[in-house]
């Protein structure tokens, strides 16, 4: 919808079980896992976020960020995803899918068990391998796309980044996210001179721009630091821009109420100042 901003994709899961294997073989993941749980088996209305890390205002969940003020994620066919957020209840995966090999062999799950859990201090049921063995769907995409990927990839770093610096530089109108990541992709440049000149077109196109909306001011000042730490002749600007949009954020924020975040906007207006 036009009136807000999308900054993440949720992906449904595709559950794979063992496909009858007890133990783990030297094969990779997806030539030894090839057959699934069918759509409507519940946890495949789990998702798993693309997220855009310019727009994360915190990392809520390991299924889903929180964003920045009126941005939104979606699911392939750009529906907003509500409640609950870990969670699709349209379950679609005609454009795109996550594979998720939940358990792979008996072995492994019973090592993945003993691991331990990333963010819960407590340990799986050995009895949760049997609940996901359900293998009634052939599904060979992954191993489809990866063996085309891999049969017509090639690699060619700084020429293909020119290439899509020159195409990203070619938009009529760039709006401030697009060049953060034009300079962003120009910092990884291999070549000095070449990295110096695209970097300085990025930052003379991010200064130009004047009025910036709430989400975009927030874009611009979490990189300031990867700004800051290019040539010194565009600091100066750089520090005097952030000044000016942390000192409007904390006035957004104070009225609204919002006292944490008008605070942290203040003290980080202030801590500029003093690199100023």
């Amino acid at each position: 919808p036009p009136r807000v901003s999308i900054a993440g994709l949720g992906i449904n899961w595709r559950m794979f079980g063992s496909n009858g294997q007890d133990r783990k073989l030297d094969s990779g993941v997806i030539e030894r896992f090839k057959k699934r749980a069918p759509d409507a088996f519940g946890p495949n209305h789990h998702i798993k976020s693309i997220t855009n890390p310019r727009r994360v205002n915190r990392a809520a969940h390991p299924h889903f960020a929180a964003y920045y003020h009126d941005n939104i994620y979606v699911d392939e066919n750009g529906l907003q995803i509500t409640h609950p957020p870990y969670a699709n209840s349209r379950n679609t995966v005609e454009k795109i899918q996550l594979n998720h090999y939940f358990t792979k062999s008996r072995e492994e799950f019973m090592a993945k068990i003993d691991r331990g859990r990333a963010n819960i201090n407590n340990k799986r049921d050995p009895k949760m391998f049997d609940d996901y063995q359900r293998d009634e769907v052939e599904d060979l995409t992954a191993l489809n796309l990866f063996n085309q990927f891999f049969r017509f990839y090639k690699m060619n770093d700084d020429q293909s980044t020119i290439r899509d610096l020159k195409f990203m530089f070619a938009e009529e109108n760039p709006n401030i996210e697009l060049l953060l990541t034009c300079f962003h992709r120009a910092h990884g440049l291999k070549d000095q001179s070449q990295r110096e000149k695209y970097e300085s077109e990025s930052l003379e196109k991010i200064l130009k721009i004047q009025d910036m909306p709430i989400y975009e001011s927030q874009l611009f000042l979490d990189t300031l630091p990867e700004l800051l730490s290019t040539s010194t002749q565009y600091r100066g600007k750089i520090v005097n821009r952030g000044i000016e949009l942390f000192k409007n954020l904390a006035e957004f924020y104070r009225q609204r109420n919002q006292f944490v975040e008008f605070v942290d906007y203040l003290r980080r207006r202030e801590l500029l100042e003093l690199i100023r």
